[in-house]
């Protein structure tokens, strides 16, 4: 039974804190890098690897705070099985209060922002730079 206990509280950090390393180095770089020259202005280009790295972002973040739910859960279900679970608890309530500032703060900033900088001229949208 400790085992899974431990199995199931590694399992939710290792696929959160593994999704924000593969996020940092490989989507947003490559998303960034590769997709303006894709599109006839530059503008155009980055907005889109904006929209395809904040909608990957939201999804990270609504990840990230169900794994923190499950390490919660589960340490103080198990408790016993667990030497200290108050410095791992701490650890992992101050990210997960991160990422929810971050989702519900920043990111309703960021769209705003983000339709902010779309202006229609005759039936064609352009960003602004």
């Amino acid at each position: 039974m400790r085992t899974s206990f431990h199995s199931l509280v590694y399992l939710a950090l290792g696929l959160w804190l593994g999704a924000l390393v593969f996020f940092a180095t490989v989507v947003a770089p490559i998303a960034f890098s590769q997709l303006p020259p894709l599109f006839p202005t530059p503008a155009a280009g980055i907005h889109a690897a904006g929209l395809i790295v904040g909608g990957s972002l939201v999804r990270l973040h609504w990840m990230g705070l169900v794994c923190g739910l499950i390490f919660l859960a589960v340490s103080v279900l198990a408790r016993a099985h667990f030497r200290t679970i108050i410095p791992q608890g701490v650890l992992v309530l101050v990210m997960m209060l991160l990422t929810a500032y971050s989702q519900f703060s920043i990111i309703p900033r960021m769209d705003t922002a983000a339709r902010s900088s779309i202006v229609s001229t005759n039936d064609q949208y352009t960003w602004k730079v």
